[in-house]
């Protein structure tokens, strides 16, 4: 796949995803405990609807992380430093305790996701296997790899690894065929978030974005991607506690 000149930048939509993802956890981790939350409902639930839009953008970039990244080994190593940074920020921001062991932040999602189509892709490129072999073999690896996510509680289960899984399908399936497979992708694994809960419809709101996509990296600040996550998180946390809307326990 070759990039076209124009459109947004990987680093343009990221952004966007981010000052999303920050409004989403502000209303999970502060609004939500306001003693007067009758009277800004409206506003907490909007909030909570538009944060629906980063999660499928950060799965579809795992995707594209997958194939464009140079070392693949090193892009794990990163994802999995940032889900082990983020846990502590993410249990004080969302559930106001030091270890919480029930849910798992979103970057252990993302790593699990990463290791599906990684397992995906080798069994692909086995050629010693028959095409109904192969067919059988990832079904159970992707089904094994959901499982995981539920074990592990991570954020959105078994769903947000399976939205990684179906974006790397389609991918394959339309980006050499179609124009605008960008759209069709993130569609495709928004979808199956949808089963997950109705409310993730609402990510629809950032299909345009995708169709401005044309596969250029834009300024080179992946560092900053990753230490947002953990560094919002904490300063939501602070933010809770300064307000006197939330506690911290050890667990």
């Amino acid at each position: 796949m070759k990039s076209k000149k124009g459109g947004l930048s990987t680093s343009v939509i990221k952004t966007i995803a981010l000052i999303i993802m920050f409004v989403d956890h502000f209303a999970a981790g502060v609004v939500v405990r306001m003693p007067n939350l009758h009277d800004h409902l409206a506003v907490y639930q909007w909030m909570r609807h538009i944060g629906r839009i980063s999660f499928p953008i950060y799965c579809f970039f795992i995707v594209e992380g997958f194939y464009k990244t140079r070392d693949r080994k090193r892009y794990a190593r990163r994802l999995a430093a940032c889900a082990l940074i983020s846990e502590v920020p993410f249990d004080l921001a969302i559930y106001g305790k030091i270890f919480y062991l029930w849910h798992q932040n979103v970057f252990i999602t993302l790593l699990v996701g990463l290791f599906a189509i990684w397992a995906l892709e080798s069994i692909r490129n086995m050629k010693e296997l028959s095409k109904g072999v192969k067919i059988v073999t990832s079904l159970c690896t992707g089904v094994g790899f959901a499982l995981l996510a539920e074990v592990l509680f991570t954020d959105y289960g078994s769903f947000g690894v399976l939205c990684i899984i179906m974006m790397y399908v389609v991918r394959k399936l339309t980006e050499d065929k179609i124009k605008f497979w960008a759209p069709v992708v993130l569609t495709a694994g928004i979808v199956v978030l949808t089963i997950l809960s109705y409310t993730e419809i609402w990510a629809l709101l950032g299909l345009p974005l995708m169709f401005f996509y044309k596969g250029k990296k834009g300024w080179n600040a992946k560092w900053f991607f990753y230490f947002f996550y953990p560094v919002h998180l904490l300063v939501i946390a602070v933010i809770a506690l300064c307000l006197g809307v939330q506690r911290w326990g050890l667990f």
